[in-house]
């Protein structure tokens, strides 16, 4: 799927993998995390004296980081493994996840209940496409 991005600083095919050995997908998400990279990079330089959760989640590489969507998952749950940034609004906004009961939870449970749900459902997928009945 081709994205249109809305800064022309960064340019996708910058981040293509001339690698014959590589696979398409291996090359797919080279391309992703050199975009990702590109844009978080560009968000927490733009933010990071910002105490406005509203405006850290409505920069526009933030933004363009929820555009892409699903093949940027990887590289939102990595930060939120390693505790960087504020990617539960990104979480939520590409998955339509809620963790259960998020109004009473601490930012170390938030991030527990995702790293978990996450989990889950990598275990759902390998549970169903397992089944050869």
């Amino acid at each position: 799927m081709e994205r249109n991005l809305r800064n022309p600083d960064i340019n996708i095919s910058t981040y293509i993998v001339q690698d014959s050995i590589s696979s398409g997908k291996m090359t797919e998400q080279r391309q992703f995390k050199g975009v990702f990279d590109e844009l978080s990079q560009q968000w927490r330089q733009d933010t990071k004296f910002l105490s406005s959760a509203s405006q850290i989640v409505d920069h526009p590489a933030y933004q363009q980081i929820i555009e892409f969507g699903e093949p940027m998952l990887p590289f939102i749950l990595e930060e939120v493994r390693n505790e960087r940034g504020h990617w539960f609004f990104a979480l939520h906004k590409i998955t339509g996840h809620v963790p259960d009961n998020i109004q009473n939870l601490t930012f170390a449970q938030i991030r527990q209940a995702w790293l978990d749900w996450f989990k889950d459902q990598n275990n759902s997928e390998h549970k169903c496409g397992n089944n050869e009945d």
